[in-house]
């Protein structure tokens, strides 16, 4: 389990992979997990050729497979989000936890950004129900 001391907790970075495209869907889906991972307490960094020295990170949050789609039509339809969270270590590829998220809402008509930031939380219950954090 994932329990530390601010002076002792590992810096993290996350990124979003193997995304074929960049839609509004996938910045929205990164500032909302960006926000959720920092008010959990977790020390996220940005990474870029410019800073990537300057910060030592220890722990990548690397999302795969993200997909969002709308099914059915009018006030039947519903937002599908899928997506597999991984926390791995940089140095020895050690994988922390790995969480597949699928969050289909239970009401039917959800704007995008409260169905983005409901699926970000669902990872998060996910994590805290098998001890990962």
């Amino acid at each position: 389990m994932e329990h530390f001391y601010t002076k002792d907790a590992p810096n993290y970075s996350l990124q979003i992979m193997k995304l074929n495209h960049e839609t509004e869907f996938s910045s929205l889906f990164l500032s909302s997990m960006e926000s959720t991972l920092i008010s959990k307490g977790f020390q996220l960094f940005e990474v870029d050729e410019s800073n990537s020295g300057q910060t030592k990170i220890d722990r990548r949050i690397s999302i795969e497979n993200l997909s969002y789609e709308r099914k059915g039509y009018g006030k039947n339809e519903i937002n599908v989000i899928n997506y597999d969270a991984i926390c791995k270590d940089i140095k020895s590829s050690k994988i922390y936890w790995k969480q597949t998220v699928t969050y289909k809402p239970t009401q039917k008509v959800l704007i995008d950004v409260d169905t983005i930031q409901n699926s970000v939380q669902e990872l998060f219950n996910l994590l805290s129900q098998n001890g990962d954090i």
